[in-house]
């Protein structure tokens, strides 16, 4: 194996000594190597420097054996004869090696271990610990490569060197900080045994050879132009589409770090004109005043239909050849009631479940304002007005509604329409609301009117000022998206 470098062709040998990337990858790096003495390691170490004299420093790690010592070894004739006919003078960190006993590591690596420590000229007098903690320090690639390859080694010998003496230098190795683990440029076991198959036949092409099937970098490419075509195709779809099997697809797909996700639903499918009236709503409220302490002063306020029947269909925990118990369905036309509700940072200032058959008119929003005007705190007045932040019903902006504004001293912040994610009420309140409903059912109003004060009352008044203090941002939001909804 060690002839194998020398038996390859002159042209295949130049050009992969001259590889850029080979060169790149291990220039200025410290290489830590066991079983040197091998007939592997002779391999490589040969390779190293015939290809790479941007090495900066070599470790080699060789165990006694049979009762011999590290330098009785063949590694000392790989640097006399081999190994030092091949270095050139100009190639300083190969010039001598030296033996030193590591009896810190005795227990970490195997029975007897000698650190080999390449240096050039005279021999090195530095105390161990000195080249252990070097070496450690100094290492960024390692070549485990010793081993035992005899079938007739006694059992424990074979585990000993073969098993325990991995997990040790693995051990070792997550004590040298500028180690890189593996790398992209590490072959796997199945590849050493396919070019040791080919060496050993006599093949020496380093080039890819022809086989058959179809090449995965064009079905990749293939499957990856259909799905940004098509983003919604599923697997089945592109199978059908470029005649790739299913299993192709989705290891494809997998591998490209893809995965399907349900679009989140949106409250109207927004037109150009409506993104633009979006953004300069925003625009317009995030100009109004040099700072946002005008937020804090903002009343919100929108409808909500409270259902009396609010199903929850949850995973259920049962056996194997057990069926869950069933869930009915909402009923489409349930009995419900309509809430109003009026709040500020401070909390709800006014709320009204309306009596059954009666909906929201501008005479009955008219009566709610005047209970506004009445219950909202002094401090929560802007320059003299009550902010008013709310959608754009009509009820909300007919002319009598107007007009008893302007009597009670209050401003309408412009709202754009189809925008439930820019009302407080909507994003905060009424989510918060129906989980709390979710899985009950109301058997008559006063059960439901004491579930909804229950709510009230479990809500601390950082929740009601969270879901003023955070319009800004949503401002901001949308602005930066050019009119587009903002997910929950």
């Amino acid at each position: 194996m060690f002839e194998v470098w020398k038996r390859w062709p002159d042209s295949v040998r130049g050009n992969y000594g001259d590889s850029q990337d080979a060169e790149h990858l291990y220039k200025g790096r410290t290489i830590f190597i066991t079983g040197a003495s091998g007939f592997l390691g002779k391999v490589i170490i040969e390779k190293m420097l015939y290809s790479l004299p941007g090495i900066d420093l070599i470790y080699l790690l060789v165990r006694g054996s049979n009762g011999n010592t590290a330098a009785s070894r063949e590694c000392c004739s790989i640097a006399s004869e081999e190994i030092a006919t091949i270095a050139s003078p100009n190639w300083s960190p190969f010039k001598a090696i030296s033996d030193f006993l590591i009896s810190d590591y005795r227990k970490q690596i195997s029975t007897e271990c000698l650190l080999r420590f390449v240096f050039f000229g005279k021999s090195n007098s530095l105390a161990v610990n000195n080249y252990v903690k070097s070496a450690q320090r100094q290492t960024s690639m390692v070549f485990h490569l010793a081993a035992t390859v005899r079938f007739n080694a006694p059992l424990k010998e074979a585990v000993e060197l073969n098993v325990e003496g991995t997990a040790r230098v693995n051990s070792l190795c997550h004590r040298m900080p500028k180690l890189e683990t593996h790398g992209e440029n590490a072959p796997s076991l199945h590849t050493c045994f396919n070019w040791f198959t080919r060496f050993k036949r006599g093949d020496y092409n380093l080039e890819h050879q022809p086989h058959p099937g179809r090449p995965s970098s064009r079905v990749r490419g293939r499957v990856l132009r259909e799905l940004k075509a098509n983003p919604k195709s599923s697997v089945r779809d592109i199978e059908k589409t470029i005649h790739i099997p299913k299993t192709t697809v989705a290891r494809i797909l997998h591998d490209a770090g893809k995965t399907p996700k349900l679009p989140q639903v949106i409250p109207h499918d927004l037109t150009t004109a409506q993104l633009k009236k979006r953004v300069d709503v925003c625009q317009g409220l995030l100009h109004r005043r040099s700072n946002f302490n005008w937020v804090s002063h903002i009343v919100a306020m929108d409808e909500k239909w409270i259902t009396y029947d609010n199903p929850e269909r949850k995973l259920q925990w049962v056996d194997v050849d057990e069926k869950p118990q069933q869930a009915p369905k909402a009923e489409l036309h349930g009995k419900k009631e309509l809430l109003c509700f009026f709040f500020s940072v401070l909390g709800p200032i006014y709320w009204e479940i309306l009596p059954p058959g009666i909906t929201i008119k501008a005479d009955l929003f008219t009566t709610q304002l005047e209970e506004v005007a009445v219950r909202v705190p002094p401090k929560l007045l802007s320059e003299g007005k009550i902010l008013m932040l709310m959608d754009n019903a009509r009820p909300h902006h007919a002319k009598i509604t107007q007009k008893k504004m302007d009597e009670l001293e209050m401003e309408w912040l412009p709202h754009p329409p189809y925008s439930p994610d820019l009302s407080p009420c909507d994003y905060h309140c009424f989510r918060s609301l129906s989980n709390f409903c979710r899985g009950k059912k109301f058997k008559n109003r006063d059960a439901l009117v004491k579930e909804f004060e229950a709510w009230i009352n479990s809500k601390p008044q950082a929740f009601w000022k969270r879901g003023i203090e955070t319009l800004p941002d949503r401002w901001r939001q949308v602005v930066t998206t050019k009119g587009a909804y903002i997910d929950y």
